[in-house]
């Protein structure tokens, strides 16, 4: 099985684009080691985000979820933080931007919460594997950096 994934991973990294546009929004699960900067995924469960986080969500259902921002790659992982759509500080993506990838649009505000940041190792999986909903394009990131 470890055999297979790493042929799928050498393929999507030699194809990384061309993977984008023949496949774009069908996409929905990727794993941590293909997933790039500025993406957001959905559906992260919030008992995971407390396991990372010890706090956040504070006062979620624990069955609920919270979107996840990967705020950037190194070769060993990513650095990601969970979105809230509760007014906060700091960065946002504005509601109505159209994703890069799978043109899909933002129904809401959703705020950074940076000080929840931390390193993802491209070994961590997930179950349920969160949902790829795109790429942040720049200019739909507003606010003051934090």
């Amino acid at each position: 099985m470890a055999k297979i994934v790493k042929q799928a991973e050498n393929i999507w990294d030699r194809n990384r684009e061309s993977m984008w546009n023949i496949l774009g929004s069908s996409i929905s699960g990727l794993p941590v080691r293909m997933w790039e900067p500025s993406m957001i995924l959905m559906r992260v469960q919030n008992a995971w985000w407390t396991a990372k986080t010890g706090s956040f969500p504070a006062k979620a259902p624990r069955k609920g979820t919270h979107p996840l921002f990967v705020i950037s790659k190194k070769s060993d992982g990513v650095w990601v933080c969970p979105c809230t759509t509760k007014k906060h500080s700091g960065q946002y993506i504005k509601k109505g931007c159209k994703l890069s990838k799978t043109g899909k649009c933002t129904d809401k505000n959703s705020y950074l919460l940076k000080k929840f940041a931390f390193s993802m190792s491209n070994a961590t999986r997930f179950s349920p594997q969160p949902t790829l909903l795109g790429i942040v394009p720049q200019k739909c990131i507003e606010g003051a950096k934090k």
